[in-house]
């Protein structure tokens, strides 16, 4: 980031003809760091390319991978002699990098092998690019993390948090400006129409394009450390309130001026527009802070702040062939991945009308529940254009009586586990509590354990979720975190026998079993007694089995089985 005085290091250097700018000649250090390690896990990272371009908020990430590319190309020189504290601190990141990259096919994770990347790249610029200060390459590979998603659905809940705030710093500016609304969880009601707070309107799109904007940024102006951590630190803050403009246009334009903002080529340009604006405020913050840290800032401490490095070790391109059978160890493990890679390809069966027939029908459940009858029946198609579509298709059936609510739902097609709570968590339900229940109630044992799930809303109704998931031939679809790891700890090694001859045989993936969904969803005012607890649980088993046996001749149909 900050290095005044690299253009007098760099003449220099130019003057006693150290610095090669070429790139063609490659050597071991570019092989043990980058080339043999990059090609074993490319096909993990082919997945993370998919998993991120499926995610709106992460779409950026290859204009994230440009721009660190261009950085590095235009900026580094090869040529510079490393000090030795340099290069060990180079040599532990990369065999650190390389052990990641080993960690992630063995775990079969796109995620681990997106942390790899970062993590040798840094230590291929740190032993190579002698010019760069360590503060200068931490923050190109920045621009390499910004793109990758917290573990454990960390950017889902970012997204859920930031739905919230968006939708309350909305209801709180339309309650001063005096704008009738109602606010139930992330939907705000207003006259003309209602409006739900999603993921594109929340902030969470701008807060990571806003993010690696800022890394451009801090990098072509060469900031310091405090300037870098304050303007990071600033990001959520500028892509709320630029959301917040975007939300509060929308209202404006239906209540002010009968203009819709909310959906089509309108809402884009909105929403552009108060990007850009987002984008321009925070450029101006950068530059206040720039011009104060220069302002606050000696001559001589400025030009002290010197890239060069100490000329007291040799380049690490001399590194030993021995050293490449690390990395090279590596190719063995690809072929799992590589399968893995071109199972993405297959999509999910889709929910045909002749299927759906097939499917339970509304009086295959009965009229009545321990406190409710049934009011409806309904039939969910989710996005039709796409095939490949998680959940694509619900049978539901709603259940009223007073103030309790009950929706009985078979949702279908989805590949291994579904977490069934980050859907409500999306939609502004808040998980009071979360149990795997194993035994029944007179302390047996279940042979299909089920989830049980308490939640609340920011209006304060409370529900009861109840859910389980079932495999094609009928079968639970437990989870187990110990099988889960043991089955991603073998993966690699099942799937290069028998699994990948019968997926070239053009069965289904060897991973991740084709699974379906029962869920039942009790809603009230008040939270569920210990009584109403159980019965809510009696009505899920007896159901469940009920549902899925009338489900197989449907699923027959849609698996061609």
């Amino acid at each position: 980031m900050s290095e005044p005085g690299r253009l007098v290091g760099e003449a220099i250097a130019d003057t006693s003809g150290s610095i090669t700018r070429s790139r063609l000649r490659l050597d071991c250090w570019d092989w043990f760091t980058l080339l043999l390690p990059m090609l074993a896990i490319s096909p993990l990272l082919y997945r993370q390319a998919n998993f991120l371009w499926a995610k709106q908020h992460l779409q950026f990430f290859p204009l994230a991978f440009a721009a660190a590319a261009w950085f590095l190309y235009q900026e580094g020189h090869i040529g510079h002699s490393i000090s030795k504290v340099r290069r060990a601190s180079a040599v532990v990141a990369a065999n650190f990098g390389i052990l990641i990259c080993y960690s992630s096919l063995a775990m079969y994770s796109s995620w681990l092998a997106h942390l790899a990347v970062i993590v040798l790249t840094f230590s291929w610029s740190l032993g190579k690019l002698g010019n760069l200060s360590v503060l200068r390459i931490v923050g190109i590979c920045g621009l390499l993390a910004v793109a990758l998603p917290p573990p454990n659905n960390g950017d889902q809940k970012i997204v859920v948090a930031l739905q919230s705030l968006s939708t309350t710093v909305s209801n709180h500016l339309m309650d001063v400006t005096q704008i009738i609304h109602v606010r139930s969880g992330n939907v705000i009601d207003i006259a003309s129409k209602s409006l739900f707070v999603e993921e594109a309107c929340s902030g969470v799109d701008s807060q990571y394009a806003l993010m690696a904007v800022a890394g451009v940024m801090l990098l072509i102006g060469r900031a310091g450390l405090v300037v870098s951590l304050i303007t990071i630190v600033t990001v959520p803050l500028w892509a709320i309130l630029g959301n917040l403009l975007r939300i509060y246009s929308i209202v404006i334009g239906l209540e002010w001026f009968g203009v819709d903002l909310a959906s089509g080529s309108s809402h884009t340009i909105l929403g552009l527009i108060t990007f850009s604006l987002a984008a321009w405020a925070h450029w101006s913050s950068v530059q206040f802070l720039n011009f104060m840290s220069m302002r606050y800032s000696s001559p001589l401490a400025i030009a002290q702040k010197s890239p060069m490095q100490t000329l007291d070790g040799k380049p690490l391109s001399a590194m030993s062939h021995w050293t490449l059978l690390f990395p090279a160890l590596m190719l063995v493990m690809m072929p799992a991945s590589f399968v893995g890679a071109i199972a993405l390809h297959i999509p999910l069966p889709t929910v045909t009308p002749e299927i759906s027939l097939a499917l339970p029908l509304e009086s295959d459940l009965p009229r009545s529940l321990y406190l409710s009858r049934r009011v409806r029946f309904s039939t969910a198609d989710r996005v039709k254009d796409q095939a490949g579509l998680m959940g694509q298709h619900s049978r539901i059936w709603t259940y009223e009586m007073d103030d309790v609510s009950q929706n009985v739902s078979l949702d279908m097609p989805f590949r291994g586990w579904h977490a069934l709570w980050l859907c409500y968590e999306a939609t502004g339900w808040t998980v009071l509590s979360s149990n795997q229940i194993q035994i029944d109630s007179n302390g047996e044992p279940l042979t299909w354990p089920y989830f049980e799930i308490n939640l609340q809303n920011q209006v304060g109704e409370f529900a009861v979720l109840h859910f389980a998931l079932f495999d094609e031939e009928g079968k639970p679809f437990l989870f187990d975190l110990e099988n889960v790891k043991n089955t991603a700890l073998n993966r690699w090694s099942r799937s290069i026998f028998p699994n990948s001859i019968a997926f070239f045989k053009g069965e289904r993936s060897p991973f991740d079993p084709l699974t379906f969904q029962f869920q039942i969803m009790s809603q009230s005012m008040e939270p569920a007694t210990p009584e109403l607890l159980q019965e809510y649980r009696k009505i899920f088993l007896d159901l469940r089995n009920a549902v899925r046996d009338k489900s197989m001749p449907g699923i027959r149909k849609l698996t061609n089985k």
